[in-house]
């Protein structure tokens, strides 16, 4: 193994083809397909089914592979660590966000961060908890931000770092009847009785997102499936669209800032959701990511934080 090999082989399984892979490591498809025979033939088996479009380890593959990340991790937690000690900060990082939640803290930690460390680079994007848990995996993200519902659905192969905790609140437009029993300003929500909102349109988070799998049972609860005219992974789009086309909606709270066309309520069973920091067990965190992480965790604390509602 050499690690040219290493950082070839695992690239092919990250995007599932040779030409996507290639790219990725600026050379051609044809040249990485030869790397792959090369080592293939010192091996004596096959690493890779080839289909016509994409490309998976054979369990060969999944041993040389699981292996190569290994090594690659120890690589690199071993010059992150010299780098602390020697205080030489010249890196790139991979962020995965929360949608909404992981922009905003970001936005405002990124300028004080970047005066203290001019030579870090952040490449970052939005993804959905369960892409970055396993692009944490297979290396393609350093850390990851993202909402869980409940401590128990920590998985054990991560490191969690709790930033915030919050309620996920229902509104309802003004117009409605049930809103005169809603709050109208920040503070102590009253709860809603969902059943009573069987005949409304809503607009939720899309489905497959932790909000979302938070918020389904609350309907099976309440006896009914809701109308949904729209989802989308962007809270205040779907806080501007329940004001505005007199629909309902459910988000965090820390979103839940229209109190003139809005009425706002707790949720039975007062659902909480949990922003964390994640990252592999046994990753050497360097120093400019310990401070990041405590800039991006003081304004969570201070935005995103809310107390559980009374029972």
């Amino acid at each position: 193994m050499d690690l040219r090999q290493l950082e070839y082989i695992t690239a092919i399984e990250d995007f599932g083809n040779m030409t996507e892979a290639a790219a990725h490591l600026y050379v051609t498809p044809s040249a990485l397909n030869q790397q792959l025979l090369k080592l293939e033939k010192s091996i004596g088996m096959p690493l890779f089914v080839r289909g016509h479009r994409f490309m998976m380890p054979t369990p060969a593959g999944r041993i040389w592979i699981d292996s190569a990340r290994e090594i690659l991790r120890v690589r690199r937690n071993t010059y992150t660590a010299l780098s602390d000690l020697a205080g030489n900060y010249r890196a790139e990082y991979h962020l995965g966000l929360a949608y909404g939640h992981g922009n905003d803290a970001l936005l405002h930690s990124y300028s004080a961060f970047h005066g203290r460390y001019p030579g870090i680079v952040l490449l970052c994007r939005e993804n959905m908890v369960a892409n970055q848990m396993e692009e944490l995996k297979n290396g393609s993200l350093d850390i990851g931000m993202v909402h869980i519902t409940d401590a128990a659905e920590q998985a054990p192969d991560f490191h969690y770092e709790l930033l915030s905790a919050e309620n996920l609140v229902l509104g309802v437009p003004v117009s409605h009847p049930a809103a005169a029993y809603g709050s109208r300003e920040p503070g102590v929500l009253p709860t809603a009785d969902l059943s009573l909102l069987r005949e409304e349109s809503f607009a939720l988070m899309q489905r497959g997102s932790t909000q979302r799998a938070r918020l389904d049972p609350l309907f099976v609860g309440a006896g009914f499936t809701p109308q949904i005219i729209a989802e989308s992974t962007q809270n205040r789009f779907l806080q501007s669209l329940a004001a505005s086309q007199g629909c309902c909606t459910i988000i965090p709270q820390a979103y839940a800032t229209d109190f003139e066309r809005l009425a706002w309520f707790a949720l039975p069973t007062h659902p909480r959701f949990i922003l964390y920091a994640i990252y592999l067990q046994g990753l050497h965190l360097p120093q400019p990511m310990r401070e990041l992480l405590g800039m991006i965790r003081s304004y969570a604390q201070e935005h995103f934080q809310f107390p559980e509602p009374a029972a």
